[in-house]
């Protein structure tokens, strides 16, 4: 199916993407005055659907929206996942809510109605039967440049493409970001990294959005003989970190190799992110089971 020929949802209607317009004025366009949020449908069904919601509730709160926004969006994505990749198709549904469309000022008016869209997108097949086998980048440092409310997903996404567009030139895949000599996170993903029988990761505070994945893996670590640590570290307990991954809805599990052409550990994906991306796999192969059949 082309771009062209897909279902979105705009403002309470299923309609041809052709077809689905927003105004020139609306604040997502204006000011980027907005949140989103992406979940991902293995086989047809959602994964994590519930702590997607609650985590853009929380986003919707955090911009003075309503979080009853978010209700039915669940229900939304089912549908916009069947009409355009059938029952069983793997796919990512984004979702997107502006304050609305008006004149351009900085304070909106009260009659502003939200601008409420979602779009669904094929994604890479899931192997749920996958044991080890990890997709590895390499990585920049960059300085994080964002705002000081990094846990709310909103659509001020600029620093981010910044810092992504300087890692690509470098011939890398993501950006490690760090504070004052603190790394926090990625510009698409979260950073976790395997120091002895711990996995580290920066608190989830206003400086880092809290992953869904990376939640998960922090509740499967003790399974596979990790520790989870939440707690600041520094560049340089990065650099001598025994093994470096990144995780989000889309990248799942990947191990970093090597950090600005520094190699991480010996070089290579690690028996730790093996296991978590294998625990990831699990986890998904048991939320995610079609118990009607």
């Amino acid at each position: 199916m082309s771009t062209a020929d897909r279902i979105v949802y705009l403002n309470g209607q299923y309609l041809p993407r052709p077809q689905a317009t927003l105004d020139l004025e609306d604040r997502a366009a204006l000011f980027a005055d907005g949140v989103y949020d992406v979940t991902a449908y293995i086989h047809g069904r959602p994964l994590a659907m519930d702590r997607h919601l609650a985590r853009f509730r929380r986003s919707l709160a955090g911009i003075e929206l309503p979080p009853t926004l978010a209700d039915g969006l669940d229900l939304v994505s089912d549908e916009l996942v069947r009409r355009n990749f059938g029952p069983t198709g793997d796919a990512t549904v984004y979702w997107q809510v502006s304050r609305g469309a008006g004149p351009r000022e900085h304070f909106p008016s009260a009659e502003m109605a939200p601008t409420v869209m979602a779009l669904a997108y094929p994604a890479k097949p899931w192997d749920l039967q996958a044991r080890g086998s990890v997709p590895t980048i390499k990585a920049i440092l960059a300085e994080d440049q964002r705002w000081s409310r990094c846990d709310l997903k909103t659509l001020m996404l600029l620093p981010n493409i910044l810092a992504l567009a300087k890692a690509r030139r470098a011939g890398c895949s993501e950006a490690v970001l760090h504070r004052d000599g603190m790394v926090t996170e990625c510009c698409r993903t979260s950073l976790l990294i395997v120091r002895g029988s711990e996995l580290w990761t920066h608190p989830a505070d206003r400086w880092i959005l809290g992953g869904i994945t990376r939640e998960i893996l922090l509740e499967q670590a003790p399974s596979v003989g990790l520790t989870p640590v939440q707690r600041p570290f520094s560049l340089q307990e990065l650099a001598s970190a025994d093994e470096v991954l990144i995780t989000g809805t889309g990248s799942r599990v990947q191990a970093v190799t090597h950090v600005d052409d520094r190699p991480i550990g010996n070089g290579q994906a690690g028996p730790a992110t093996g296991k978590l991306y294998t625990a990831l796999m699990n986890y998904a192969r048991r939320t995610t089971r079609d118990d009607r059949q």
